[in-house]
């Protein structure tokens, strides 16, 4: 399994990670990384102040107590690598 990191700031809203019930994205082979302390690390810019960590479809019973998944953000996730 793995996440995608979306950062968002001026001119790149967090909508786009929120809205869409299927999010595709592209990640060129050179983005990927082991885990959320090695990809902090590595980070020269520094981190956007902020960022969506996007594992899975979300869930939340907050309704009625009935399992809803999907409520915020999408419902699946296809990553496209590719080599750079």
């Amino acid at each position: 399994t793995g996440s995608l990191i979306v950062e968002s700031g001026e001119g790149q809203s967090r909508l786009a990670t929120l809205l869409p019930t299927v999010h595709i994205v592209m990640v060129p082979e050179s983005k990927l990384t082991t885990d959320l302390h090695t990809w902090s690390a590595e980070r020269e810019e520094g981190i956007a102040t902020n960022v969506t960590v996007i594992s899975g479809p979300s869930k939340t019973a907050d309704i009625e107590f009935t399992l809803t998944l999907g409520a915020h953000g999408p419902k699946r996730v296809i990553a496209i690598l590719y080599a750079d």
